[in-house]
């Protein structure tokens, strides 16, 4: 078992006063645990990261400008182009959400238009699953497209 889960087992061990016996049963359940934490996320799951991954990243300066604006602040021009924009988080949760309800992912985004497509395109690479990338790679490594 690795620190990580051996931490995890003491922690839960720790907090909630397991017996020796409980404490047998948390370790069976993290060496259970352990392989759905690999499995890979489904599409809809790397598109929901991506969106996490986007938020982190525009969190501080949207609350920044968010909190001028509700003090009456004036922000620049540029900054409110930006909140408009880049920081603009409306058309990507509105896309979420139509993948979500759809009974069919692959078709829902085939039936998006252009800007549709280009946000699943970002959120997929803000998640670190940008395929093409991948792909290409594995292209290059593979030993029958090795130059020669």
């Amino acid at each position: 078992m690795s620190m990580t889960w051996t931490w995890l087992v003491v922690t839960l061990v720790a907090e909630f006063k397991l017996s020796p016996k409980c404490s047998e049963i948390v370790i069976v359940f993290c060496c259970c645990l352990k392989p759905l934490l690999r499995m890979p996320l489904n599409p809809l799951g790397i598109l929901k990261k991506g969106f996490a991954e986007f938020l982190g990243k525009i969190k501080k300066r949207k609350d920044t400008l968010n909190t001028k604006l509700s003090r009456g602040e004036a922000i620049s021009p540029s900054d409110e182009q930006w909140l408009d924009n880049e920081g603009n988080t409306i058309d990507k949760e509105r896309i979420l959400e139509v993948l979500e309800s759809a009974p069919d992912y692959e078709r829902a985004v085939a039936k998006l238009d252009n800007n549709g497509k280009a946000i699943v395109r970002k959120l997929r690479e803000w998640a670190g699953a940008d395929t093409k990338v991948a792909g290409n790679k594995r292209k290059r490594m593979h030993p029958l497209h090795a130059k020669g």
